[in-house]
């Protein structure tokens, strides 16, 4: 009796780290070649799930289609990773900085606003990204790139 109460709590004690990682870290296929050479098609990356604040500039970030590069579906519900586009970019400016030259027009504003960031692909010839669709709200933001995963 003793045992099985030991071992249910060591369990218990064990699962709890892997129950924390699962909610913290999600692992994505990278699809496509907006960011090579960083990171290359089909490989796969770790990320950290993160709001805005904790984003850097020049953190690779992943980030579900924003509805003004047409997706209907509104942002995803939290904890979510079914059902939607992941993509990937470079955080290039995030709220209160200078909205870099090349995406101002779509962006529609100089400095980026509470809420929103500018991501662009490493690979301009191949990425769709903030030029194309302007500013990223918060809401559709997943995550930071911690790493690659080894094969």
């Amino acid at each position: 009796m003793i045992r099985a109460a030991v071992a249910a709590a060591l369990l218990t004690v064990a699962t709890l780290p892997l129950l924390y990682l699962r909610r913290r870290m999600v692992v994505i296929e990278v699809s496509g070649h907006s960011m090579h050479p960083t990171y290359r098609d089909g490989e796969r990356v770790l990320v950290r799930r993160a709001s805005l604040r904790h984003v850097r500039a020049g953190e690779a970030v992943v980030f579900a289609l924003p509805p003004s590069a047409g997706n209907e579906e509104g942002p995803p519900r939290r904890g979510r990773l079914g059902g939607h586009r992941w993509l990937i970019k470079r955080a290039a400016a995030l709220p209160g900085q200078q909205v870099p030259g090349p995406v101002r027009e779509a962006a529609k504003a100089d400095t980026v606003p509470a809420g929103h960031l500018v991501v662009l692909g490493d690979n301009p010839g191949a990425s769709i990204d903030s030029r194309s669709w302007g500013l990223l709200p918060e809401p559709y933001l997943l995550g930071i790139v911690r790493r690659r995963m080894v094969r």
